[in-house]
């Protein structure tokens, strides 16, 4: 243990004491040797300086860290896709097409001829048809997306169905595409992709989603039951210079 000497009596005293046994007088308690540091708390000493000057390079924490900000830089891109329109939106009708084809009933008319028959059903009259068959829907989700419109795209051999819905008063658009063919006396629908605004969606994801457009369908179940009556069905040829659906009929049995 460390000792103080007197510097008044020369009496040598205790370390803990802070005046002199022998005369009283005030120790000099800086007299006192600086106790010397285990080695042990040296190093963690040196070791925490080192971390503070020089931290050691985390390869784990660095990848961790741009896995993330990876992950959210591609979620912002592809919402900012989705809220993008798509580049061939047609203006948005403000009254019913007066002048709109009865096209169920020229089909229905197409299947009681007597001899085989060829209709060619246009891109603008087609969505015409659309526009004063399928109504805006009510608001849902607490009345924030209603349902606008749909219309068609006609592509070769793609017949590209677009959904506008609004949320918030801001038009979002569906889309999803289908290859139409005759099997059976029934009309098939082979998904072939879509998109989410701008984003492409692969085809098998857009199968699994078809089913947001069921409501569609169901509105259109008529013309569905209609068209798969057919002989054949083409999407996309040219007639006149507009895209088309050409439908061909058999003769009507009597």
């Amino acid at each position: 243990m460390a000792e103080i000497t007197c510097k008044q009596c020369g009496h040598v005293n205790e370390g803990e004491r802070v005046y002199c046994h022998s005369c009283g007088a005030k120790l000099e308690r800086t007299l006192l040797p600086e106790e010397a540091k285990p080695e042990v708390r040296r190093e963690k000493e040196r070791e925490r300086i080192k971390k503070l000057t020089n931290p050691p390079y985390d390869v784990a924490r660095d990848v961790s860290t741009f896995a993330l900000v990876l992950l959210w830089s591609i979620v912002a891109a592809a919402l900012i896709q989705i809220a993008r329109p798509p580049d061939d939106v047609p203006p948005m009708p403000k009254e019913r097409a007066l002048d709109a084809p009865q096209m169920n009933f020229e089909l229905e008319q197409a299947l009681q001829a007597p001899t085989p028959q060829q209709l060619a059903l246009p891109e603008d009259a087609i969505n015409a048809y659309l526009q004063n068959r399928i109504k805006p829907g009510e608001p849902g989700l607490a009345g924030t997306v209603k349902f606008d419109r749909v219309y068609v795209r006609l592509e070769d051999g793609v017949c590209r169905i677009v959904s506008q819905r609004s949320f918030l008063d801001n038009p979002l658009y569906g889309s999803i595409s289908y290859q139409l063919a005759i099997e059976g006396n029934k009309l098939q629908a082979t998904c072939v992709g879509g998109c989410f605004g701008r984003l492409p969606i692969h085809p098998k994801i857009m199968q699994t989603l078809a089913g947001i457009y069921s409501d569609l369908w169901e509105q259109l179940k008529s013309e569905k039951r209609v068209l798969g009556e057919m002989a054949s069905i083409e999407v996309g040829k040219t007639v006149e210079g507009k895209k088309a659906i050409i439908v061909g009929t058999l003769p009507a049995k009597k």
